[in-house]
């Protein structure tokens, strides 16, 4: 029967939360703390620079400032906070990779001998064409590829993230990597390696 009361508070919890009551959402996410952390934790090796009370501090204040377009149960906000969480992260780790491959770029640049602007040039097009041939692909092939070869992220981590199998991310890399060799070669991006 306490199943019943516990499952009344939470949703009564819920509705407040969704109406502005700050006191009523502190009091529903100190309940689910957890299953935020536990999301934070499986990426948190892969994000520079963060503490993870500061990231899962971030996933509360992002569920707070959503919550009130939230329509569902308990269980609907588990799963809430879970894709808040894990939309986080990925969002850092994004930030993170372009920021490392601009670094990478400009090093390269810098420590090359004759920085030639032909060189800058045919860099800046390849860059362009390869962009433009990722987001040709199904998203569900661009998502791996970008997690894999652009973000580094181990099969692992990527199949925890998106909630899958690891055979299939694996296929689906494989996939991926496929089309994105036909689009850069219809591309003529071929010409420009």
């Amino acid at each position: 029967m306490s199943g019943n009361s516990d499952d009344d508070k939470r949703s009564d919890l819920i509705e407040r939360a969704r109406n502005g009551d700050q006191k009523a959402f502190v009091e529903l996410v100190t309940g689910y703390e957890r299953i935020i952390r536990s999301v934070v934790q499986s990426f948190s090796r892969n994000i520079r620079d963060y503490e993870e009370d500061d990231l899962v501090n971030e996933v509360i204040l992002r569920a707070y400032k959503t919550i009130p377009d939230f329509r569902g149960d308990e269980i609907a906000f588990k799963y809430f906070l879970r894709r808040t969480a894990r939309g986080l992260c990925l969002n850092i780790i994004k930030k993170q990779g372009q920021h490392r491959q601009a670094r990478e770029e400009v090093k390269a640049h810098t420590h090359s001998d004759p920085v030639r602007p032909d060189n800058i040039y045919l860099t800046g097009e390849i860059r362009k064409c390869v962009q433009k041939a990722i987001g040709l692909l199904p998203e569900k092939l661009r998502k791996v590829v970008m997690l894999k070869d652009i973000d580094g992220l181990k099969y692992e981590t990527i199949a925890e993230n998106l909630s899958v199998p690891i055979g299939t991310v694996q296929s689906r890399i494989n996939r991926g990597r496929e089309q994105l060799k036909k689009l850069l070669k219809d591309l003529d991006c071929v010409d420009l390696l």
